[in-house]
């Protein structure tokens, strides 16, 4: 847990190292989009949803971190899994009025059924993975009596991303091109 007792110089290094790390994954990610390079040449329209899918699913797991976090501080003996299927529920109705908003909008823009499919099914998919790495992630953490606030987010962060855009591209492959 970060305090201000801690000198300036041990916290920039905890935190920028979860940051470099993130960094790294990010030249990772950008190769594995790179493979899609032939593809989003002829689907140009593919690349201008990957902020919504990315925002989209780094908001949920965000809301997820945020919640898990405050249950430790408020909770004497925390459940994981009585949590994960609550937040389950909750995150299936969330991402379903989500996914249907971004398929009507896209289809609205663009009246291309399949790309709009894509769209909406993987912001749904995506949904559930935020839901998994923004309670996990901190969870982790936690059992190792580690501050989850600190580490949680950048980690969840580049690990959403990253899941969002492989589905995002994995899907609307299958169902695009």
């Amino acid at each position: 847990m970060e305090t201000e007792t801690q000198s300036i110089f041990a916290v920039i290094k905890k935190r920028l190292s979860w940051l470099i790390l993130g960094l790294v994954t990010s030249v990772l990610l950008s190769k594995f989009i790179s493979v899609f390079e032939e593809t989003l040449e002829k689907n140009i329209i593919m690349i201008t949803f990957v902020p919504m899918i990315v925002y989209l699913a780094d908001a949920i797991g965000t809301q997820m971190e945020s919640i898990i976090i405050r249950d430790f501080a408020k909770q004497k003996k925390f459940r994981l899994l009585p949590f994960l299927i609550r937040q389950t529920q909750i995150v299936s109705v969330i991402g379903l009025v989500l996914s249907l908003l971004a398929y009507g909008t896209s289809y609205v823009l663009y009246q291309q059924h399949k790309v709009s499919m894509g769209l909406g099914i993987s912001i749904f998919i995506s949904s559930f993975t935020a839901l998994i790495s923004g309670s996990i992630i901190p969870y982790f953490f936690w059992k190792l009596h580690e501050d989850p606030a600190e580490a949680s987010g950048p980690i969840a962060t580049v690990v959403q991303d990253s899941l969002s855009i492989m589905i995002y591209f994995a899907v609307f492959s299958l169902l695009v091109i």
